[in-house]
């Protein structure tokens, strides 16, 4: 080849040597503004993603923080409950206690008022009693003059009668204040019929204290007001 084919030659060369070096600077400039966008863009989905996980976070911790605030409430709830029904409890035990205690009052008051009396049991032990009693079976009764004594004065004379006893009559009355509940007259403290009586009476709940008349000639039980 001739020195010009060779110069022409190397021109060309250098021609596309140039345009390839234009194309592939080109090349890189734009590949590279790609791979820039591309790590861009995936920067931003990081970002975005890293935001949304924090968000979350947050959303639990204040769903945590609810939760505990909740749970706070309702163990303050509950012990307030627990503590209005105990004091309902006390209220309610005050309140069964002062009615039992007007009850008892009632019934204390009832029996204070109601007239003396002898159950079906009394009566079958005071019969027994005072059928064994040493003798002579002969007693005075005697009743205050108010309604409820004469009552009880006419009861006590009928289990006495029942139970085999004369009743004298009494002669003399009784003046100055009455008398309260059931006592005997007797000769003297060793009168053992007078003691039998006394422990007729006691068996049944009845006290019948004895005091001593020197001048009587039998034993006498008088009946006064309801004690």
């Amino acid at each position: 080849m001739s020195l010009d084919g060779w110069k022409s030659f190397f021109e060309i060369g250098a021609v596309i040597l140039l345009f390839l070096t234009f194309v592939f600077g080109a090349g890189v400039v734009i590949t590279t503004n790609w791979i820039n966008e591309r790590q861009a863009e995936r920067l931003r989905e990081f970002d975005k993603s890293l935001t949304d996980a924090k968000t979350d976070v947050l959303k639990q911790e204040e769903r945590a923080a609810n939760a505990e605030r909740d749970a706070a409430e309702a163990k303050r709830t509950a012990a307030e409950a627990g503590a209005g029904t105990e004091k309902i409890r006390q209220e309610n035990l005050k309140l069964s206690l002062a009615v039992e205690g007007e009850r008892k009052a009632r019934l204390e008051l009832e029996r204070a008022l109601a007239p003396r009396q002898l159950l079906p049991s009394e009566r079958a032990r005071l019969l027994s009693d005072l059928r064994s009693a040493p003798m002579p079976h002969v007693i005075e009764i005697v009743g205050v003059n108010f309604p409820e004594p004469q009552r009880f004065a006419n009861i006590l004379d009928n289990v006495f009668r029942e139970a085999g006893w004369t009743i004298a009559e009494h002669s003399a009355g009784i003046f100055g204040d009455p008398p309260v509940g059931l006592i005997i007259s007797t000769v003297t403290a060793a009168n053992q019929t007078a003691i039998a009586v006394q422990k007729a009476f006691a068996a049944i709940g009845l006290a019948a204290p004895a005091q001593v008349n020197a001048g009587r000639s039998v034993l006498q039980l008088t009946i006064g007001i309801k004690p």
